[in-house]
């Protein structure tokens, strides 16, 4: 969560939070909806995850907006990670500008056993995830796979950019967070990278659902 009080030469610096919790909270999983009757701009962006039930996407986006809105308020830009989505708006424009930060992190406090084996592994799991992600037709920017890894289950990953970035933009911004993995959260069986543009996330532990993923484009 990260709320910015931006300065300006107006009295006018305050975003009213009714209209405001209507413009995000619309259940689609990424939009740019503007704002009416408020007088600045502001665009909200919802990038939920592609591998859950609509039902549970409405509910994880809602629950993200009250929480955006209790802990920002009045402020004029603000990005939250959910569980399962992001919630971001701003008084800038946010659409077809590719944003690397700010960003976070969280990691299991469990490690993983022969580490280096471990992350050979994961990168070359990353590595594929990224590519079809970045340069996959679907609109949608997002891969999700498993690789067997005998000496320690089975590593799940999940990547995903922001739809309105393009697919370079969408590939360096997936490869910043995977060059952050082992800065942060060295030995980590769990981590996840969290970036306005883009996301990043694996687990030794299942996390998404394998039929939903297999029948998306």
């Amino acid at each position: 969560m990260v709320c910015t009080r931006v300065i300006a030469s107006t009295r006018k610096t305050l975003i009213p939070s009714s209209p405001l919790s209507r413009l995000i909270s619309t259940p689609m999983d990424f939009t740019t909806p503007p704002l009416e009757k408020i007088p600045i701009e502001s665009t909200s962006l919802r990038s939920v995850e592609q591998i859950f039930s609509l039902l549970n996407v409405v509910t994880y986006v809602k629950n993200a907006t009250v929480e955006i809105l209790k802990k920002c308020p009045g402020q004029k830009q603000a990005i939250l990670w959910h569980e399962f989505c992001m919630v971001r708006y701003s008084n800038e424009a946010i659409l077809g500008n590719v944003a690397y930060s700010p960003f976070d992190w969280g990691h299991s406090i469990e490690n993983v056993p022969n580490e280096d084996k471990f992350y050979k592994e994961l990168n070359m799991l990353l590595d594929s995830l990224r590519d079809h992600a970045a340069f996959n037709r679907s609109p949608k920017k997002f891969a999700a796979a498993s690789r067997p890894y005998p000496e320690y289950r089975t590593i799940y990953a999940f990547e995903q950019c922001t739809p309105d970035i393009s697919s370079d933009e969408c590939g360096e911004c997936l490869k910043k967070s995977a060059l952050q993995i082992r800065e942060c959260c060295d030995g980590a069986r769990g981590v996840r990278i969290l970036r306005p543009s883009c996301y990043l996330r694996f687990e030794t532990d299942p996390f998404y659902n394998e039929t939903m993923v297999k029948t998306l484009p």
